[in-house]
């Protein structure tokens, strides 16, 4: 349960009622349907499943054979709606499409209202089997569902399965980007944009081609394009290359889920598909670090190019300590302990936001410094000349503290956006808010003539 606690789930007040309401319904329906079919007593029961990486629990799922039956618990008859099919549904489809374990069984899911009585039916309308019973049915309904199976399953192992997006799911993705291009932007207003993610590529080609553990610092002025830059450059063409864009920002994960599920969802139909592959391509990364530096510490993710958005505001040990209740390093530290599993190479894009460090806990540019100079993995740093520049920055927004450990840097200056794509005229604002913060009002002073309209 460590890990669980870890990850954030806790057992207040309101889970236990739940558990009382559920866990007596399992042990009775298990209990007569073992009676019955005594070949199941070796199929595998999981009570609130966590699916990795994926910040959903299932209340129960049983795996037996080529079937994985998902179970979905609710109080009564009124709650078996459209909400909780489109539930039930939506966890099946995550194991079918993103778990190890499932990717090639029949998955199927059971929506329970534990209380009331009524005839079993399927859904309409699923991608796949969707059950409605009541707790009084269930029994008889795992009986169909579980059919004798010559297929033998480990239950711990298929506990352990690993993340990894099916195959259909990687080109389905690929296929609703493939037309979503950072050159459709006006380039007079891009500026270097297309440079950098070209920039980028290379690297990112370079890297896997010769087995090198790379990471590039990327810097922009708000505005200036990171994030369009980190989306397109997660956007690999290679099934054998899976990427992913990660960011600590919640509800910005939220907006630019749904911005390109919307976007390729008028281009090619199905916003619902859309929204899922959306989900495949950006995560949220105190998950993926949940999920391989404290769950499983020895697992090599699916992805071997890696964007860390707003990497200035990545977690230092004392918050990772305090907020996963256990000791821990860095989050720099645990990313760069994570992808260097990778013996193939790999390569962590780093966006770093000018000025954009906002909350006590964020570790800023010296940590991932200190964390390329403490991983066992030798890592080639290429860099945008903003991060190791001594004039203008403190410690905390340089790479690295003294310039001896520079020498093993490649300054790359495709990779600094200088130009604010947002809003063209506001170039030189984030310059003179810099200048009026550090104390340098001549700067500050010349700056403000070329800021009409603010």
């Amino acid at each position: 349960m460590q890990g669980a606690a870890a990850s954030g789930f806790g057992t207040d007040a309101a889970q236990v009622v739940a558990w009382q309401g559920t866990l007596p319904v399992l042990q009775y329906v298990i209990s007569k349907l073992v009676k019955k079919r005594p070949d199941l007593a070796s199929a595998g029961l999981f009570i609130e499943f966590d699916i990795p990486r994926r910040s959903k629990r299932i209340d129960a799922v049983i795996v037996n054979g080529s079937t994985v039956v998902v179970i979905e618990f609710k109080t009564s008859l009124g709650q078996l709606g459209r909400s909780a099919i489109w539930q039930a549904e939506d966890y099946a489809l995550d194991l079918r499409d993103f778990h190890e374990g499932s990717a090639a069984k029949n998955v199927c899911a059971i929506v329970v209202a534990i209380h009331g009585s009524c005839k079993s039916n399927e859904a309409e309308g699923c991608s796949l089997p969707v059950h409605l019973c009541t707790a009084d049915r269930l029994c008889e309904m795992l009986d169909d569902l579980l059919g004798s199976s010559a297929v033998e399953v480990d239950p711990s192992e298929w506990d352990s399965s690993r993340y990894e997006p099916t195959p259909s799911v990687i080109t389905a993705t690929q296929q609703l980007f493939s037309d979503h291009q950072v050159e459709d932007i006006n380039r007079s207003s891009a500026d270097n944009l297309e440079a950098t993610l070209h920039q980028i590529q290379k690297i990112a080609s370079e890297s896997l081609q010769n087995r090198r553990h790379s990471i590039c610092f990327v810097t922009g002025v708000p505005g200036s394009g990171k994030t369009l830059a980190g989306i397109s450059a997660a956007q690999t063409k290679s099934e054998q290359v899976k990427a992913a864009y990660l960011s600590g920002n919640g509800p910005l994960v939220t907006v630019l889920r749904e911005a390109v599920a919307r976007d390729a969802a008028s281009r090619h139909g199905g916003i619902g598909a859309a929204r899922r592959y959306a989900e495949t391509l950006i995560q949220n990364v105190h998950r993926f670090i949940d999920e391989y530096g404290i769950k499983n510490p020895t697992h090599v993710p699916p992805e071997k190019v890696v964007v860390f958005d707003e990497a200035q505001r990545a977690w230092h040990a004392v918050r990772m300590s305090r907020k996963r209740r256990m000791s821990l390093p860095s989050e720099p530290s645990l990313m760069l302990d994570i992808m260097g599993r990778h013996s193939e190479g790999c390569l962590v894009v780093a966006l770093v936001g000018h000025g954009q460090e906002i909350h006590n806990g964020e570790a800023g540019l010296s940590e991932w410094g200190r964390a390329i100079q403490m991983s066992e993995i030798e890592w080639n740093v290429y860099a945008s000349p903003e991060v190791l520049r001594d004039s203008q920055m403190d410690s905390s927004r340089r790479l690295f503290d003294d310039k001896s450990s520079c020498k093993t840097v490649s300054p790359l200056p495709e990779l600094h956006l200088s130009t604010v794509i947002r809003s063209p005229r506001a170039t030189r604002l984030s310059s003179w808010v810099d200048a009026v913060l550090e104390g340098r009002p001549d700067e500050a002073a010349e700056l403000i003539g070329s800021l009409d309209g603010f």
